[in-house]
């Protein structure tokens, strides 16, 4: 069974631990597999996982939060490798390090062939860290869909 494979992917339990994050704070996560990367255009980049990442945030419009406290998730099946990036009001709080921390707990998962744990994990790591620097507010909404976003 590969690393990412899709079957691995239980979007209604990532999809209820978004809900469960979204409870602690104000800040919104999305989460995006897509079964094999667009990567054709941004191959000149360093890393082009996270341009392809840093591409869907501004698609879907992950900037636009209040706040600026949106979180991206993404897998890339094929490529069996994943980015996690924050917009600029989470990422002043948080380093490389601890981006590459939840996505290091989503791969070691999923070479258990647990992606669905893995990404889960990541979630309660994100949780944690949001909470401290953006608690979820008396009047706060639901700014992003919380569905995983599956791209075959």
């Amino acid at each position: 069974m590969p690393l990412f494979a899709k079957s691995a992917i239980d979007s209604n339990l990532v999809e209820s631990a978004i809900q469960q994050l979204e409870l602690q704070t104000s800040a919104e996560v999305r989460v995006y597999i897509e079964k094999n990367a667009k990567l054709k255009a941004l191959t000149q980049r360093a890393d082009p996982i996270v341009a392809r990442a840093e591409q869907l945030f501004n698609q879907l419009e992950m900037q636009k939060t209040a706040m600026n406290n949106g979180v991206l998730i993404y897998v890339a099946l094929k490529q069996r490798q994943c980015a996690v990036i924050g917009d600029s009001g989470i990422h002043q709080y948080v380093s490389n390090d601890f981006w590459q921390r939840c996505c290091d707990v989503i791969t070691a998962q999923a070479a258990q062939g647990n992606l669905t744990k893995g990404i889960i994990a990541a979630l309660y790591l994100l949780a944690e860290k949001l909470s401290l620097h953006f608690p979820r507010q008396a009047d706060d909404i639901d700014e992003l869909p919380n569905e995983v976003i599956i791209d075959e």
